[in-house]
């Protein structure tokens, strides 16, 4: 098992989206087969309690015939992988299932945020 070619999808700012890397070898019916090379990215709060962005990379498979077939299968194939890697973390943190919980007087204001009457000064 080799790879005999890696392409690399990015936007607009420069930054690598994704990488494809064709693996040789690895199937009985010699079609190439494809890993998406991606970061999942998450907010997470710090040991101190701060929010800091925690990076974990992902390889995920695909079969595909083409680096372009590959890249159709972005939304199938390796954004639920991507999902399913992020609850992951998530259980290894011990994190809720609504998302990642901040202390109160680091996230969001106990009740949540102020409606519309509250935020121009209008009592009940």
């Amino acid at each position: 098992m080799f790879i005999s070619e890696i392409k690399q999808y990015q936007d607009e700012a420069g930054h690598t989206l994704i990488e494809f890397a064709r693996v040789t070898g690895d199937r009985p019916d010699g079609n190439p087969r494809f890993v998406a090379n991606t970061v999942v990215e998450m907010m997470v709060a710090g040991p101190d309690g701060k929010p800091q962005q925690l990076k974990s990379k992902l390889a995920v498979p695909i079969d595909a015939r083409s680096p372009v077939e590959a890249f159709e299968k972005w939304d199938t194939v390796v954004l639920p992988a991507i999902e399913e890697a992020k609850q992951k973390i998530k259980s290894q943190l011990g994190v809720a299932e609504g998302g990642l919980v901040l202390p109160p007087k680091l996230g969001m204001p106990r009740g949540g945020l102020p409606g519309p009457r509250r935020a121009i000064g209008l009592r009940r």
